[in-house]
């Protein structure tokens, strides 16, 4: 439970890091995805997006850690979902695309190596993780009494 906890906080923490980093230096995505930042609509859509979504899902994930009686649970089931899909979407992408399963890491592989790199190193570690937990929610003890004695310690 405990385990559950912080790592729903060091996910929503790495999510903020990232959304910000996009907010103010855009041209990440470019560089790792090659999406195209050669305009200045793509450039507000980027910072605007990134930020605030990554932004948003690392509020949640610092409630899922601070008041896990209310949000922990909300907390793995979206984010068991968006690492699944993100995980499903690079790997039948890379299919699709003729793309390379290797993992080829390295500033020159980009952006071909992108997304099948995060998959592997960090989407789908993530996601086996955020399933077991999801798995596991009805074994842990009631979520609130954990909440009180956390609080009393």
């Amino acid at each position: 439970m405990s385990f559950g906890r912080w790592f729903v906080l060091i996910t929503g923490i790495i999510w903020t890091g990232y959304g910000v980093a996009c907010a103010f230096f855009p041209e990440i995505i470019g560089t790792l995805t090659g999406i195209g930042m050669d305009n200045w609509p793509a450039d507000i859509e980027v910072r605007a997006w990134y930020l605030v979504t990554e932004l948003g899902l690392g509020i949640l994930a610092f409630y899922g850690w601070r008041e896990p009686e209310k949000y922990l649970r909300i907390n793995l089931l979206i984010w068991m979902v968006a690492f699944t899909v993100l995980v499903g979407f690079r790997f039948v992408g890379t299919w699709v695309n003729h793309g390379s399963f290797a993992l080829q890491p390295g500033r020159q592989y980009l952006p071909y190596s992108y997304h099948i790199g995060t998959a592997y190193v960090y989407e789908l570690p993530s996601m086996l993780v955020f399933v077991y937990l999801w798995l596991r929610r009805d074994a842990w003890p009631d979520l609130a009494a954990i909440a009180s004695s956390d609080e009393s310690t």
